[in-house]
């Protein structure tokens, strides 16, 4: 039977005290991560947000007192933005802006679904040189001035890669949040990006990994070591001269879903599974 209340003011103060605990159980979820698993987590992430008016945020780690420094960004452009610190024992200093609508638990709720969903265990976190040297022939993107276009950002392009049940481990690029993303699979590297306009790459191992080194690929130091061995002579390189090589492939991405069974069978090209499909948690996103 549902509860049955005196008064207005019995069921105010149990949903005060109600509202208070999911409080304090959305901090206590973000302090876990931070006392648990700070040295996980890559330096920053920059994602499209769930709180109500801001597009995206972005949250960086702080290395002086191994909290977060949170930048959220209403709009697009990112021309405008405002920022509150996470410390570590949870405590929030910042103020929100009055004209937003949200609050502490929500930020805190926000992150911890953040940090949740980008597989903690899964990266390497010693940023690589990934496809930043500026040397496709043809200039990819519109000469400044042009007429602004509509940008699609897929990150279901990095989920799918991420969760797939043959991948070893994952790494991250210098050069901003929104770079290339590197997985490590026991017979092939591939590159991927979040932006839609943006190809994925392939580079096949030519001997492959062995047993002794798969085992490696589940500990940090052995990461490190394969990284070295296997990324290495691609490190610091462009997408012209890795592209010309003989042994990588580039995949302009058919367009919206479409890219998903064209994904899976590159992937089954170098190693089948008899099944590549994931549960997604994000979703496709469009900005100006």
């Amino acid at each position: 039977m549902p509860t049955k209340f005196k008064s207005f003011e019995e069921l105010n103060q149990v949903m005060q005290e109600e509202k208070a605990q999911e409080g304090a159980d959305a901090k206590n979820r973000l302090k876990n991560i931070m006392d648990q698993r700070m040295k996980d987590l890559l330096p920053g992430y920059n994602v499209k947000s769930e709180l109500p008016e801001i597009d995206t945020i972005s949250i960086v780690k702080n290395r002086q007192n191994d909290g977060f420094y949170v930048a959220f960004y209403p709009d697009p452009d990112k021309l405008n933005h405002f920022g509150i610190s996470i410390f570590k024992d949870g405590t929030i200093s910042g103020k929100i802006p009055s004209k937003f609508k949200f609050n502490h638990q929500d930020i805190y709720n926000e992150v911890t679904n953040v940090l949740d969903s980008v597989g903690l265990d899964f990266w390497y976190t010693e940023q690589q040189d990934v496809l930043n040297i500026p040397d496709w022939p043809v200039p990819e993107k519109k000469e400044k001035g042009s007429s602004p276009k509509n940008v699609s950002e897929d990150r279901r392009r990095i989920e799918f890669l991420r969760k797939q049940p043959d991948v070893l481990f994952g790494f991250t690029g210098k050069g901003g949040f929104s770079g290339y993303y590197g997985f490590v699979f026991d017979k092939f590297i591939a590159l991927e990006h979040p932006l839609c306009e943006n190809a994925a790459y392939f580079i096949d191992l030519e001997q492959g990994l062995t047993e002794e080194e798969k085992e490696k690929a589940k500990t940090y130091t052995g990461r490190g070591e394969l990284m070295t061995k296997y990324w290495g002579p691609y490190n610091n390189r462009g997408k012209w001269d890795v592209f010309s090589s003989r042994e990588a492939e580039r995949v302009k991405h058919r367009p919206i879903d479409d890219w998903i069974p064209q994904m899976t069978e590159k992937l089954n090209t170098r190693s089948s599974l008899p099944k590549r499909q994931v549960m997604f948690e994000s979703a496709r996103k469009e900005t100006l």
